[in-house]
């Protein structure tokens, strides 16, 4: 399978940066999964937990700005 990730500016479970993210996915590192029944009592899944900071981005991109 190829998997390309061009100009990447991301942050989640799967790492904190373009080279981190792609290397975690290719390794199938799956460290930043948590299991979890903290939304759903009794029933565990497993949850993506961002750790860190959003970066500050420049006012160009302020519309963007959210952790969506």
């Amino acid at each position: 399978m190829r998997l390309y990730l061009n100009d990447l500016g991301i942050r989640s479970a799967a790492g904190n940066n373009g080279e981190e993210t792609l290397s975690r996915l290719q390794s199938g590192d799956r460290s930043g999964l948590i299991r979890t029944e903290e939304y759903s009592p009794g029933h565990p899944f497993y949850l993506g937990l961002v750790q860190g900071e959003l970066p500050e981005i420049g006012k160009k991109y302020c519309h963007y700005d959210c952790r969506n």
